[in-house]
């Protein structure tokens, strides 16, 4: 018997012919909000840096114009 909050966690349960390959990239990763995916996507993208704080702009274009 399901009370409380087992009645939100109750699985659908999905057709058969979902098992065609066209049905699973629907469901596939990327397909929704992928709220922590990108963030990760990200610090790949720039080496997984941590803890180093970004070089001002201003600092940045003064140096690159002294050189």
């Amino acid at each position: 018997m399901l009370v409380g909050a087992d009645l939100r966690f109750v699985r659908i349960p999905r057709r058969q012919e979902a098992c065609v390959p066209e049905a699973i990239r629907r469901r596939t990763t990327g397909t929704g909000r992928m709220r922590h995916l990108k963030k990760i996507q990200h610090r790949f993208k720039n080496g997984f840096r941590e803890g180093t704080v970004a070089v001002s702009q201003k600092k940045r274009t003064q140096s690159a114009a002294s050189n």
